[in-house]
């Protein structure tokens, strides 16, 4: 199992100033993220400025994949899912990859990064490479596995629902900044209900089995967001993240569900990312987890904190008593030899 070292009295609470400071309770930490600060006019910028950006985007790009399908003799509603959703792929290997690849590997080291770094520790490539490089290429393999496994999924859309698309496909009617906002808002909601329970599912003996694979990771890093068990990553990720945009139907256009893509790949990338960056527009919504929070899920994966992206559901169903209790008491984290012979 990979694993970095770390000492076992290390604290990973963000600094004054952040605005996503983590409280020894659930509502001290929702005051503290709306506190007056530099990174909360920030996050308002980049929430703002995404939403303004992806509406240009729709605008531009739509069009022109409505005119290839007409001119190739492709039907758009059986041929906008496969497009969007291989779009959506490659967004994740570029942001995993690419944005997060760029940090860990050239601004790790600076006073900025290390000073929003949620694990102080070595890095587990760097603690131990050849165990390291093993991980990462079976990790590679078996998310591109999983979203080849997308194809049969969409194509059952069709089969159950009757149409490949049920959404809208015009470019008359393309989404506004508003209407995508206040929907991918309504699909964060929706998504998280279903996730936190069957998360918690899988955590029980008769299926940690499969979920076990995704906690090969103790320490949080962008890539290690899609590494599960196909089946998990369907119950988990494919499944819930459709229940939204199908309760809406042609209220939506597809196009937006496009954008809900990026901010769903986004958003768990970033809880998964090691780093609790001081700009992400994600937390501006309210109960959005933090990376400190899933990072005590992968270290302590019999503890609770079972919400991937609202922390709402562990506070109702009281299962985020002991990760407040280590806030508390000041980030205990396991040692090094601790992780190697102890496999939760």
């Amino acid at each position: 199992m990979c694993c970095a070292a770390t000492s076992t009295t290390e604290s990973a609470l963000p600094p004054s100033g952040s605005g996503i400071n983590i409280q020894p309770t659930f509502w001290k930490t929702e005051k503290h993220r709306y506190e007056p600060s530099f990174w909360l006019i920030a996050r308002v910028a980049v929430l703002y400025s995404f939403f303004q950006i992806v509406e240009k985007l729709g605008v531009f790009v739509w069009p022109k994949i409505l005119e290839y399908t007409v001119t190739h003799g492709f039907d758009v509603r059986s041929i906008a899912l496969p497009t969007l959703a291989t779009m959506g792929i490659g967004v994740f290997f570029l942001y995993s990859f690419g944005f997060y690849g760029f940090i860990y590997v050239f601004l790790d080291k600076t006073p900025f990064f290390q000073r929003y770094r949620v694990h102080k520790g070595d890095w587990p490539w760097k603690v131990d490479p050849k165990r390291w490089n093993a991980l990462l290429w079976t990790t590679t393999i078996q998310v591109v596995f999983n979203f080849a496994l997308y194809i049969p999924q969409m194509l059952m859309i069709k089969f159950v629902l009757g149409t490949p698309c049920p959404w809208r496909v015009d470019v008359e009617t393309l989404p506004s900044a508003g209407e995508m906002f206040w929907q991918t808002v309504f699909f964060l909601f929706m998504e998280d209900l279903i996730v936190y329970h069957t998360h918690k599912v899988m955590h029980s003996k008769r299926f940690y089995w499969m979920h076990k694979r995704h906690h090969s990771f103790k320490h949080c890093f962008g890539v290690c967001t899609a590494y599960s068990h196909p089946f998990d990553d369907l119950v988990e990720s494919a499944g819930p993240a459709i229940v939204g945009p199908l309760i809406l139907w042609d209220r939506m256009h597809v196009w937006t569900l496009f954008v809900w893509l990026v901010v769903g790949i986004n958003c768990t990338t970033e809880t998964h990312s090691g780093y609790e960056l001081p700009w992400s527009m994600y937390q501006l919504i309210p109960f959005m987890c933090t990376t400190d929070f899933h990072e005590f899920h992968h270290r302590f994966p019999t503890k609770g904190n079972y919400s991937s992206t609202l922390m709402f559901w562990d506070e109702v169903h009281g299962t985020n008593k002991e990760y407040y209790a280590w806030v508390q008491a000041g980030r205990p984290f396991p040692s090094d030899k601790e992780e190697k012979t102890k496999d939760e």
